[in-house]
C-alpha cells in the first residue's frame, strides 16, 4: 500500500500540460500514449480504493480495541468490589454486543481490488533506456471473439506465462560450473585478506581488552562476541591475511564444492545470461498475445483485470524502434533549463521535472 501511494505522489505523468506528457508524446506513438493516459487513470482510481480499504479496517480494528477496553474497564471495577449499577449492567451488554458485531464484521472477506497496471511498470520504459523511442507492435488474438474461446484462452496464456518465469528463475538461481565458484571463493578469500591491514589492529586490540584469548593468535571464537570494536568481517579479515590459513580455507571448501557439485546442472555465467535473455523474450512474446486476449475481452463485453507486473511493454502494445531518432540531450536539457532557470544543464531526469 505505502509502495502504492508513493508512486501516485509521483509528477503527475498525463495531466494534459507537463514536460513529462510532451516528452513522452514524442518517444510514444499516439496510441499508446492513450493507453496508457487511461492506465494511469484507473491505477490512480484503483490506488484510492485501496486506501480507502485499508482506512476502514484500521478504523475498524481501533474500534474494536476501543469496546474491548470499555468492557474491561468495567470488568475490572466490579473484579475489585465495585458494585454495578443496573445501568452499568445494561452498558456492559450493549458493549459486549457491539463488539460480537465488530468481530463479526471484521471476519468478513475483503473485497478483492487487483493491483494496477502502469503506476510503477509505466518507469520501466524511462528506468530501462532513458532516451529510446517506441514503435506499436500489436498482436492480434486468432482465437475469435467467441466468449467461451475468450475465457479459456486468458488462463492457459498465463500459466504459460507462470510457467516461464518459474523456468527463468531456476535458471538464473542454478550453481555456477565448479570453476567459476573456485575463482569467486578465491577471488573473495583474496579480496578479504587484501581488508586485513585495515582489520588487523582493531582485532589485536580486542584481544587485548578481554581475558583468557591468547595475545600471540586470534582465536576463532571472537566473532561471537558482541563487542563495538569487533565483527565477524574483522576476524574473517584478519585470518584470511593469513597467506596459510587462506590456502587451508581454500582447500578446504574446494573439496566441499567438489563432493556437492552436479555438472549436469550447473551453468556457467554466459550460459545463464543467454538462456535468461530467450526466456524473457519468450515471456514477452506470451504476454503480448495475453494483453490482445484481454483487449478481446474487453471489446467482447467480458470483464477482466490485468496481471500485475505485465511487461509494461506488452501492455502498451509497443517495442523499442531501433531505427528512430532517440530523444534528444538538446530537447531534454531545454525543458531543463526552462524548469530550472540553469542554462549548463543538460540532461533530462523525468523524476524532477515538475
Amino acid at each position: 500500500m505505502t509502495k502504492l501511494v508513493k508512486m501516485a505522489s509521483k509528477v503527475e505523468l498525463f495531466d494534459g500540460r507537463s514536460p513529462n506528457e510532451i516528452a513522452w508524446a514524442k518517444r510514444l506513438p499516439p496510441e499508446a500514449l492513450n493507453k496508457a493516459r487511461m492506465l494511469h487513470a484507473v491505477s490512480l482510481d484503483t490506488i484510492a480504493r485501496l486506501q480507502a480499504q485499508s482506512d476502514e479496517r484500521t478504523r475498524l480494528s481501533d474500534s474494536i480495541r476501543t469496546v474491548k477496553r470499555q468492557i474491561e474497564e468495567i470488568d475490572r471495577y466490579a473484579q475489585h468490589g465495585g458494585k454495578l449499577a443496573s445501568d452499568d449492567i445494561k452498558e456492559r451488554a450493549e458493549l459486549v454486543a457491539e463488539w460480537e458485531e465488530l468481530q463479526q464484521k471484521a471476519k468478513e472477506p475483503v473485497e478483492s481490488i487487483p493491483s494496477p497496471v502502469g503506476v510503477d511498470q509505466f518507469w520501466q520504459l524511462y528506468e530501462n533506456d532513458p532516451r529510446a523511442t517506441y514503435q506499436r507492435k500489436v498482436m492480434d488474438y486468432k482465437g475469435g471473439a467467441i466468449r467461451p474461446a475468450l475465457e479459456s484462452a486468458l488462463p492457459t496464456v498465463r500459466g504459460k506465462i507462470e510457467a516461464k518465469i518459474e523456468t527463468k528463475g531456476r535458471v538464473l538461481g542454478a550453481d555456477l560450473t565448479l570453476e567459476e565458484q573456485l575463482a569467486a571463493l578465491k577471488a573473495g578469500l583474496e579480496q578479504r585478506g587484501r581488508n586485513s591491514k585495515f582489520k588487523h589492529e582493531r582485532v589485536k586490540r580486542f584481544q587485548r581488552t578481554h581475558n583468557g584469548y591468547a595475545q600471540a593468535k586470534p582465536d576463532w571464537n571472537l566473532g561471537r562476541q558482541t563487542s563495538a570494536d569487533i565483527s565477524g568481517a574483522d576476524v574473517m579479515a584478519f585470518i584470511c591475511g593469513n597467506s596459510s590459513i587462506r590456502a587451508m580455507l581454500l582447500k578446504e571448501w574446494e573439496a566441499e564444492l567438489r563432493a556437492s557439485h552436479d555438472p549436469k546442472t550447473a551453468l556457467s555465467i554466459e550460459q545463464r545470461t543467454e538462456k535468461a535473455a530467450q526466456l524473457s523474450a519468450e515471456t514477452l512474446d506470451l504476454e503480448r498475445l495475453e494483453e490482445s486476449i484481454v483487449m478481446a475481452s474487453l471489446r467482447a463485453g467480458i470483464a477482466v483485470e490485468r496481471r500485475p507486473g505485465t511487461n509494461i511493454l506488452a501492455v502498451l502494445e509497443i517495442e523499442v524502434d531501433h531505427n528512430a531518432k532517440r530523444v534528444s540531450q538538446e530537447f531534454g536539457g531545454s525543458l531543463m533549463r526552462k524548469q530550472s532557470g540553469d542554462p549548463e544543464e543538460s540532461d533530462f531526469d523525468f523524476d524532477t521535472v515538475d
